[in-house]
């Protein structure tokens, strides 16, 4: 989007994520991109195949089978995006550690959100991660 309107925030409008060469969209940044596709294993979210966004995100969360899918996909999202920017803005190179570190401390705070019933699954789920 920056380089459609012209912001040359960087002459390189490759993925700065997994250097991989790809071009950086949205769909390569969030879905196919190896650090992503890391993260997402990590989260115990498989992204079905599909071209309609929405219909994806509907066989994902069904396949995810928790009730805080767009919860924990938002904050991801989120995080993903910090790492970007981190790496575009401050030199830094991407880290699965300090993602994984930032990610967990601040998906903790979800469980405030959540209705009662959802605390204790969503506290399983979590336990649950590598």
């Amino acid at each position: 989007m920056l380089h459609r309107r012209h912001w040359n925030v960087t002459n390189d409008f490759t993925c700065v994520l997994c250097h991989s060469g790809s071009w950086e969209d949205w769909q390569h940044l969030f879905f196919g991109c190896q650090f992503t596709q890391r993260i997402w294993n990590y989260l115990q979210i498989q992204w079905s195949a599909g071209v309609d966004l929405k219909q994806l995100i509907r066989d994902t969360q069904r396949s995810f089978g928790h009730p805080f899918f767009v919860e924990v996909a938002a904050m991801c999202c989120w995080h993903i995006w910090k790492q970007r920017n981190r790496c575009i803005f401050y030199g830094m190179r991407p880290s699965f550690r300090s993602w994984k570190r930032d990610i967990v401390e601040d998906i903790s705070l979800l469980q405030h959100r959540f209705k009662p019933p959802w605390i204790a699954p969503f506290l399983l789920w979590l336990r649950s991660l590598p």
